[in-house]
């Protein structure tokens, strides 16, 4: 993760994300905490229908030269397919760059680690 002191991003899970009222509706969210106002911050939600998300895992691009310049992986699981996939997500905007499904189904909570060498 970024070693910076006077860090603005948080990535973190939001459970019945965007108000749903169904637990499966796990999302991530983005913070940004480095705003002028003491009580505000800026947050952008990723949220697929009857997807668990699982926790985000941040992968810093070595070449990049913004805080949220680098990748989330993510494993999820779909509700209705019992389908589990590694999600790449873009770190900055939470769109998903891609994806690629596991031949087996993870537990939900599932969690890992990303370790570059």
């Amino acid at each position: 993760a970024w070693a910076d002191p006077k860090a603005c991003y948080v990535w973190g899970l939001v459970y019945h994300a965007n108000g749903s009222e169904r637990y499966q509706d796990v999302g991530l969210v983005k913070v940004d905490m480095c705003v002028e106002g003491e009580d505000e911050a800026t947050v952008t939600v990723y949220q697929r229908n009857n997807q668990f998300t699982g926790e985000p895992v941040f992968v810093k691009n070595p070449e990049g030269t913004q805080e949220d310049d680098g990748t989330l992986l993510v494993v999820s699981r779909d509700a209705d397919s019992d389908e589990t996939a590694l999600l790449a997500i873009d770190a900055r905007t939470l769109e998903v760059v891609a994806r690629m499904v596991a031949p087996f189904t993870t537990p939900f909570e599932f969690h890992g680690g990303f370790f570059p060498n």
